[in-house]
């Protein structure tokens, strides 16, 4: 994932993930933190406004699924790019 991000995500967008800590480490940029809830309004506002939401598959089970949970409440604001066995990177959509 860092270098598709590298070269994907250009350096003024926020990026935004549950697993913001690991992500930061990798990216070496700053990664906004969402935290835990399992309410998916919440987990959207936790995003604040991003342009790109990355959820990291097979670290932890429960971040997995909020990261899922989130993706899923909210399909239209959620688009997929890019998707390896380690992650899932969307563009997050403004509100229609």
């Amino acid at each position: 994932p860092p270098g598709w991000a590298r070269g994907g995500i250009a350096p003024p967008d926020a990026v935004a993930s549950i697993d913001y800590r690991e992500l930061h480490f990798r990216l070496v940029r700053p990664v906004r933190g969402v935290g835990y809830d399992s309410r998916p309004p919440r987990l959207l506002a936790a995003t604040g406004g991003a342009d790109w939401f990355i959820a990291v598959k097979g670290l932890y089970a429960r971040r997995q699924g909020l990261a899922d949970r989130l993706v899923g409440a909210y399909p239209a604001r959620f688009s997929k790019v890019f998707s390896n066995d380690v992650v899932d990177v969307y563009r997050v959509e403004p509100p229609a």
